[in-house]
């Protein structure tokens, strides 16, 4: 998945860029991101500015549907995915 196809759209304007870079060219996300990314709601509501912490649930409602779940919900498949060649960057 390309960059410039993930739809981020339904996403606070400040997470597009870390969303797309983190999903389309692997970079490891700062840290609300990647609190997020797994699944780690403490984390998550703690690193929020006011514009995340009002959008949580819609951000995570994100990433259940439109980002493919090889990339997130635990520490381990978000270093996977950060590890990963990129080859296979859907679900099988």
């Amino acid at each position: 998945m390309g960059i410039n196809e993930i739809d981020c759209s339904g996403l606070p304007a400040s997470l597009q860029g870390g969303v797309k870079r983190y999903i389309g060219q692997r970079q490891t996300p700062g840290h609300f991101l990647t609190a997020v990314i797994c699944n780690d709601l403490q984390g998550a509501v703690g690193h929020a500015d006011n514009i995340n912490r009002a959008n949580l649930v819609n951000i995570v409602v994100w990433f259940y549907n439109e980002a493919p779940s090889k990339c997130w919900g635990s520490l381990e498949k978000m270093n996977a995915w950060l590890n990963s060649t990129g080859e296979n960057n859907g679900d099988d």
